[in-house]
């Protein structure tokens, strides 16, 4: 048996393994939360959104629908072989080995750090507790890796193809394609690469713009600013929710986005990786956007993985990050929800962001190219 293919199949295991794990721990013990906590408070969102497409409805019009459209057709596939919390957990579980599998084959050609990297995302906490929390992050985040994947291998029609599906599963994978516009070769290409985004939202967009209508448009304003009791776990949401003022959403919007454009022309003027520069937009972006979920984080930790192997310090702080995430997603659970206390939580999460920005920024990823191991900085 090829090394390779052995590889594979303990990265299988062992991510089958910690998914079937938690998967009985949820039948056995964690299922007497459900209606007590927020604890897989989305799962009869998502069935219903999933049966009213497989009883030929429309999505916004038929069901309020508060999320691009495509994620709910991919729900529909565990729905319609069993209505239940349980198939979709078992569906979301799916996407965490097969984004441990794509973990190890992108980064192959770096050595054991491709392995290792595989392993820890399947045993993060973060991984199993968003499907057995049915929170659709395991296939968000797949479809970022699979953005970066095809960048990695210079493959960037097949890139722009993923990234303008990744938009309209969960928006997220937008954050991506300025990187691809970055790599392109010509204007030519760029202009091609935009008509590819152009013409799949227009194919997938134009039946419920005129169906649907302004109740199509309303998931954009939501993922923009917002509204409503929207939980996040973010110091700008802290900040809103305390003094309870819109022009605050506005502040932190254009915050924002000053923000992804000064790291959008800091990577156009250094030749990172894809990789490396999906990480540090995700970084940025997670600094200063408000709406931010702790299941969130699993789109950094995909992508941060490999790096925890290369510098003792981003180890520390990978670690502490996933312990405040978790905390702070707990705190925000709590019916009486202490926004002073909370506070504090999300501020220490963005230093430790803002750190690991730093830290990444002086790693040479291209020199790990090949090697057995990595025995320090590039």
């Amino acid at each position: 048996m090829r090394d390779e293919t052995k590889k594979i199949l303990i990265i299988i295991a062992i991510a089958v393994a910690i998914n079937a794990v938690a998967f009985i721990a949820d039948l056995l013990y964690f299922k007497k939360f459900v209606g007590v906590t927020p604890y897989k408070c989305d799962c009869p969102i998502f069935i219903g959104r999933a049966e009213t497409i497989l009883h030929r409805g429309m999505l916004y019009r038929d069901i309020p629908t508060y999320t691009p459209p495509l994620i709910n057709y991919i729900m529909a596939i565990p729905i319609a072989i069993n209505s239940s919390c349980y198939s979709l957990e078992i569906f979301f579980s799916f996407f965490n080995v097969i984004s441990s599998i794509l973990l190890f084959i992108s980064l192959k050609s770096y050595g054991k750090l491709a392995f290792y990297s595989a392993i820890l995302y399947s045993l993060h906490p973060l991984t199993f507790i968003s499907s057995i929390g049915v929170q659709d992050e395991p296939i968000t985040a797949f479809f970022i890796l699979l953005s970066v994947y095809f960048l990695m291998k210079d493959k960037r029609d097949a890139a722009a193809i993923v990234i303008s599906l990744g938009v309209w599963i969960k928006i997220f994978p937008a954050l991506i394609f300025p990187i691809l516009l970055i790599r392109d070769k010509s204007n030519r290409e760029r202009v091609k690469h935009v008509g590819i985004l152009g013409g799949i939202s227009a194919a997938i967009t134009f039946p419920f713009l005129i169906l649907a209508g302004d109740d199509f448009t309303k998931f954009l304003t939501f993922y923009i600013f917002g509204y409503g009791k929207v939980i996040g776990i973010s110091p700008w949401h802290s900040i809103y929710s305390m003094f309870n003022t819109p022009l605050l959403s506005y502040i932190s919007l254009i915050i924002l986005i000053i923000g992804m454009l000064i790291v959008y022309a800091w990577i156009k003027n250094k030749e990172y990786t894809p990789w490396k520069s999906a990480l540090l937009i995700f970084l940025v972006f997670f600094m200063f956007y408000r709406k931010i979920h702790g299941n969130y984080f699993l789109y950094i930790f995909i992508l941060l993985t490999p790096f925890v192997f290369m510098d003792k310090k981003i180890a520390w702080k990978y670690g502490a990050i996933t312990f405040l995430v978790l905390l702070s997603q707990w705190t925000s659970f709590q019916h009486e929800w202490n926004l002073y206390a909370f506070f504090p939580l999300s501020i220490l999460t963005v230093v430790l962001l803002a750190a690991i920005f730093i830290d990444v920024t002086n790693i040479d990823f291209t020199k790990l190219k090949n090697k057995k191991t990595y025995n320090g900085r590039g």
